[in-house]
């Protein structure tokens, strides 16, 4: 952390001038009005190193930092908080982490909901399945009857190694089932787990050959484009997206396309927690909105109860061989998930934020006794 500091401070990139540096009273409530507005009127960049969320005093400084950060236009950091408490205390005042330097800067606030799970509703069906089996060289995976409805979010849950992206490959029609039929006639649109980015070209470029709707709907300006900040990636050429920007072009591709069903393998992988929030809102409203079906493969369970009507399940031993069963019931799949890995969930009395509860404590065997792994009904 000093180490970087000090090359940081030596120079900027954008104007290679050196960079004034000031110390940080000993004790933050030491800092008077006028060395406050010290930092606003001389310094391009305030580090606050070893800012302690735990002490009075610098909870008090509150409105000033958020003055700091509104001044510098996000350019504020928050450096070494070292310990467990130190670190949730600062989510607490919406202080979100750079993790590759361990600076903590001020975002959005990240709310969590406790809800009661959607019971599934008796929607026209779609497309209905069964007596599926997939059989490679050493791992075979065999899916029940099943059906999913026109509107409907279907939640895909199991460990990895399972086959959950083959099951949705052979929906896709990416890969042809060994044994059993799934209708071909609907249009799919697939967002796979891997995304490879061999367009070359801008995001802009890309957009335009495939996803005009981006910048000619309204409607998917609103839910993906500025959401997702896609403005400011439009001029970047794909091949040197990060990997959570290239998540948000594939995801917001596979969303405007008119098809029947979205297919959508691993949105949350590479996107951070508010990222995942607003991605489990859009494909909600765009379903809603369009009357279209989803299946969502994912390992977030927050991200997956949130977005889903309705869960299928996987288990078996993994690498070897995967048993698919379900659609059932939000309720209902997530108590069979997590029974199988055996874990139970609670949420933060304060957050509502799902925790995974330590084994064989008081919250863990009262929940199996109770046969709730994840909801308070």
């Amino acid at each position: 952390m000093i180490k970087f500091l000090d090359k940081l401070t030596k120079k900027s990139k954008s104007t290679h001038q050196p960079i004034k540096k000031t110390k940080w009273p000993q004790h933050v409530e030491e800092l008077s009005k006028d060395s406050f507005n010290e930092f606003i009127n001389k310094y391009p960049l305030c580090i606050i190193d070893f800012w302690a969320p735990w002490c009075k005093p610098c909870q008090t400084m509150l409105p000033r930092f958020r003055r700091l950060e509104r001044v510098f236009k996000g350019k504020v950091a928050f450096g070494r908080l070292n310990t467990q408490k130190e670190t949730k205390i600062a989510k607490k005042y919406d202080i979100r982490g750079l993790p590759h330097f361990g600076f903590f800067r001020f975002g959005e606030k990240i709310e969590f909901f406790d809800h009661p799970p959607k019971k599934r509703q008796e929607l026209a069906i779609l497309i209905s399945y069964g007596g599926l089996k997939k059989q490679f060289k050493e791992f075979s995976l065999t899916v029940g009857n099943g059906n999913i409805r026109k509107g409907e979010i279907i939640g895909i849950v199991g460990p990895n190694a399972i086959g959950k992206t083959t099951f949705v490959k052979m929906l896709a029609g990416v890969s042809k089932p060994t044994k059993g039929e799934i209708e071909t006639d609907l249009k799919v649109s697939y967002k796979p787990q891997y995304i490879s980015p061999d367009f070359e070209g801008t995001v802009r470029d890309f957009f335009e050959r495939n996803a005009q709707l981006l910048f000619t709907s309204s409607f998917y300006k609103a839910e993906l484009f500025q959401p997702f900040r896609l403005k400011y990636l439009l001029d970047k050429q794909i091949n040197t997206l990060s990997g959570g920007e290239l998540q948000r072009v594939a995801i917001a591709n596979s969303l405007v396309q008119n098809v029947d069903m979205y297919l959508v393998d691993e949105p949350s992988a590479y996107l951070d927690s508010e990222q995942r929030m607003i991605t489990s809102r859009a494909i909600r409203r765009i379903v809603e909105q369009s009357g279209k079906s989803a299946m969502i493969v994912d390992h977030d369970v927050y991200f997956v109860d949130m977005i889903s009507d309705a869960l299928i399940v996987f288990d078996g031993e993994p690498g070897k061989k995967g048993i698919a069963q379900g659609p059932y019931s939000l309720h209902e799949g997530m108590n069979r998930f997590l029974e199988n890995v055996d874990i139970t969930f609670r949420r933060d009395e304060e957050t509502h934020r799902p925790r995974v509860n330590k084994p064989d404590s008081y919250m863990d065997r009262k929940q199996r006794k109770d046969g709730e792994y994840y909801y308070s009904l």
